[in-house]
């Protein structure tokens, strides 16, 4: 499963699943994405949605 998190962080991006330590430890396996507010809007807005995000956004559940 791929579960993507917009958070308010500072953290390098390779080291912010390190701040979700209860995520980590679920039993499925996980890819966790995790991009603060502004990496998010560059990605939905640079994107064009191909390939990877192409299926993301057309099939993602938001949880608030």
């Amino acid at each position: 499963m791929d579960l993507i998190l917009i958070a308010d962080t500072k953290i390098p991006f390779l080291n912010r699943p390190e701040s979700f330590p209860e995520l980590l430890s679920l039993p499925v396996e996980l890819n966790l994405f995790i991009y603060n507010e502004e990496e998010w809007e560059k990605i939905r807005e640079q994107s064009q949605y191909a390939g990877f995000w192409k299926s993301v956004f057309s099939e993602m559940i938001q949880i608030f």
